[in-house]
């Protein structure tokens, strides 16, 4: 007998799943050679203490365990161990021959990825990672919840690994990329850390590996990759591969498939089910789970157990095809995911967050690049990150973007139960209150459909240009009086050119403003600004129909309003009639950014 060392390289999607001790407390092994080789158990948990305690080799001699054996056991242990990610693929085995020229082996040699000084620092981010996505677990959840969640958010994130290249858990956690291997390990280390059985699968037949769940002691099939389709999307996430059993699997056309573990039972959990119906991130909050729903963007919720559902929230935009005549994608391209107690999502061209409490929508980021939509979000740590593209599949123009919420407020949602995110004037009303140049009729009421006043109007636009009613002491018009709240404003803008007044040494404070003295007043107080001095042709009536109806000194006011894309609606003026407040709104809120205050 002698000793030779040999180098053995393992393909580890070619080896069934092994694995008894580990870091998480003692897993279930569903290994077929578990029986099949002598004292398994035992030669897999002194393997694993030996390299976890990063040691060069381990002795087998007491063992008498057969070369073939070590091999598949090593690769049990790989496959099994997600924190033993610095393990190689590769080890050396000492052996010597017996009878019959069996070979033994004796000895069994480690290599490393990295040296032990980068090992203790890279498992100390993968041990905070794994605890950083435990923390946002809620303890309270059943196992079918947590399951669930930890499958939503890795999927939401992280994406395939196109190279093929990584396979093991911490490298996944650290880049948001990796292999199914990778999937799978991170998958199980997780629901370990919370206390729930999970194990890996690979599948030779498929070059493919996915996990094996225990919920309430029936065991279930959970493939992440397959719910995470190639090409990835970010904020996507499937649910066709989660919690299957055997017959699923073989109905679903999985070829070559095969697990060592039985699956018996169908998942007849109502959550489950709803799960099916979208195509993002389930999220649960105050003891109900938010979805949206794949046919149609509907921010909906139910209990736990799939009943009690509601709507929340519809969006009513599409998802248009970049230079067509109105064509758009079929399906709803939307993430969701949570922060600092709210729910974000997106439409095609806005970051939107959902307060579930008061259910009030506010809009985060609109983008406004042509021919391109948003089509998917997720939250990643303490960013927002959004897919800007003009295709939802592959081959067009994409890019990530990421917007920093790490000590950013969100914007508190409009207290206005008259006023809604899907309104046209929603952003402008919330930019004339937040800055403090409106105020509703009341703590709840903004009233976008009433009139407003002359005075009113001219304050606004006062408040906006920064007026310091201290300045302007004096008034201009007999119908001003002095110590009213507008008359400073009334005084600024008589005294800048803005406005004229109505005749007589009159202004007529409280007369309704109609929409063409609303242009005048503006496009007078660009000009005074240095915007634009251009005096504009009267508008086409073939764009503006009801143009002939404007008076002759409004021409010039209207023209400016429409070249500088001010006015509340692209095919009417409506001259004569009063300005409403969500109208004035909207043509302070555009005016305010043409002239950058």
């Amino acid at each position: 007998m002698k000793s030779v060392r040999i180098l053995l390289l393992t393909l580890l999607a070619a080896f069934l799943l092994g694995g008894a001790a580990s870091a998480a407390g003692e897993i279930l092994n569903p290994s077929p050679y578990r029986a099949q080789i002598d004292r398994y158990d035992e030669i897999y948990e002194r393997i694993y203490d030996a390299a976890a305690s990063g040691r060069e080799s381990v002795s087998l001699d007491q063992f008498r365990v057969a070369e073939e054996d070590i091999v598949t056991i090593y690769s049990d242990l790989v496959l099994s161990a997600p924190e033993l990610f610095y393990l190689s693929p590769r080890l050396a085995v000492d052996y010597y021959f017996g009878i019959f020229g069996h070979r033994y082996a004796t000895r069994v040699f480690f290599t490393y990825s990295e040296d032990a000084q980068s090992r203790e620092a890279e498992s100390i981010l993968f041990d905070n990672e794994i605890a950083r996505i435990v923390s946002l677990v809620d303890p309270s959840l059943s196992e079918l919840e947590k399951a669930l969640f930890v499958h939503d958010y890795l999927i939401s994130i992280y994406s395939y690994d196109e190279t093929g290249e990584i396979h093991d858990a911490a490298t996944l956690l650290r880049t948001r990329e990796g292999v199914c291997q990778a999937y799978s390990l991170a998958y199980a280390a997780i629901l370990r850390e919370l206390g729930m059985e999970a194990v890996v699968v690979p599948c030779p037949d498929m070059n493919h590996a996915w996990n094996q769940v225990r919920i309430d002691g029936v065991w279930y099939h959970v493939d992440l990759v397959y719910d995470d389709p190639r090409f990835d999307r970010i904020g996507r996430v499937l649910h066709d591969f989660f919690l299957l059993s055997d017959e699923e699997m073989r109905a679903a056309g999985r070829s070559g498939w095969r697990s060592i573990l039985e699956c018996p039972s169908s998942c007849t959990d109502g959550l489950s089910k709803t799960a099916r119906k979208t195509s993002a991130r389930m999220i649960p909050v105050g003891g109900r789970w938010y979805f949206i729903d794949s046919s149609s963007p509907i921010l909906s919720s139910c209990l736990p157990d799939g009943s009690d559902l509601r709507a929340h929230f519809t969006s009513s935009q599409r998802w248009n095809k970049a230079n067509t005549n109105g064509h758009y994608w079929v399906g709803v391209f939307t993430g969701l995911s949570d922060y600092n107690g709210l729910l974000f999502f997106n439409d095609p061209d806005e970051l939107l967050a959902f307060d579930p409490g008061t259910e009030a929508v506010s809009v985060l980021l609109r983008t406004e690049e042509e021919g391109l939509s948003v089509f998917g979000s997720a939250i990643v740590k303490d960013a927002v990150e959004y897919l800007l593209a003009d295709t939802p599949n592959a081959g067009g123009f994409s890019r990530i973007h990421s917007l920093d919420l790490s000590g950013v407020s969100t914007p508190a949602a409009l207290p206005f139960t008259d006023v809604y995110p899907v309104d046209p004037w929603y952003d402008a009303v919330a930019f004339v209150y937040r800055q403090g140049l409106f105020k509703g009729v009341s703590d709840t009421l903004f009233a976008p459909h009433d009139e407003l006043t002359r005075a009113m109007f001219v304050t606004t636009l006062g408040r906006l240009c920064g007026v310091n009613p201290a300045d302007y002491p004096s008034t201009s018009f007999r119908d001003v009086e002095m110590g009213q709240w507008y008359a400073p404003y009334v005084e600024w803008a008589a005294a800048r050119g803005i406005v004229n007044g109505v005749g007589d040494g009159l202004f007529d404070p409280a007369a309704s403003l109609t929409c063409e003295q609303m242009y005048k007043i503006v496009a007078s107080c660009g000009r005074m600004l240095g915007l634009d001095p251009t005096v504009y042709p009267p508008l086409d009536a073939a764009q503006y129909p009801d143009a002939v109806l404007l008076d002759d000194w409004a021409n010039d006011g209207a023209s400016w309003c429409a070249a500088h894309r001010l006015l509340p609606d692209d095919t009417a003026l409506r001259p004569l009639y009063t300005a409403t407040r969500a109208e004035s709104a909207v043509i302070i809120a555009r005016f305010a950014k043409l002239a950058g205050l």
